[in-house]
């Protein structure tokens, strides 16, 4: 086993060979990676209920290694760098149901939601939905 550390941003290709003891060696096997910061969401899926709307983001292409951070408003942010300090962070998953008594049909609800990774964040995505009756 081997443990790279320290890796910069960027993307890569591993390739290893078998040695055996007296220096023949197999064929090399190849694999290709990336170290970045995830991409943001494709699309955010908002499935309205009972006093609460469940956000569901998906990805573009399925990374395993991706949560989202769900942030919500109860007025839209016009300026999507001010969701951290205007929006109330619910927490990290990868899908959230935000259930409250305050939460009415026939009103609008904003969700900021972005990808994250050991890396880093992506961007903020916007989705507006309501409540059902």
């Amino acid at each position: 086993t081997y443990r790279f550390t320290q890796l910069a941003l960027g993307n890569y290709r591993l390739t290893v060979r078998a040695v055996n003891a007296w220096g023949q060696q197999g064929d090399p096997a190849s694999v290709s990676f990336r170290i970045a910061a995830p991409a943001a969401p494709s699309r955010i899926e908002l499935t309205p209920g009972y006093f609460q709307i469940t956000a569901t983001p998906h990805l573009a292409v399925y990374d395993p290694t991706v949560q989202f951070e769900f942030w919500f408003s109860e007025k839209r942010i016009a300026d999507i760098r001010q969701v951290e300090t205007t929006a109330r962070y619910l927490g990290t998953a990868l899908y959230w149901i935000a259930a409250s008594i305050n939460i009415r049909p026939g009103h609008d609800y904003y969700f900021y939601v972005r990808s994250v990774n050991t890396v880093g964040k992506s961007a903020f995505v916007e989705a507006v939905g309501r409540a059902s009756d």
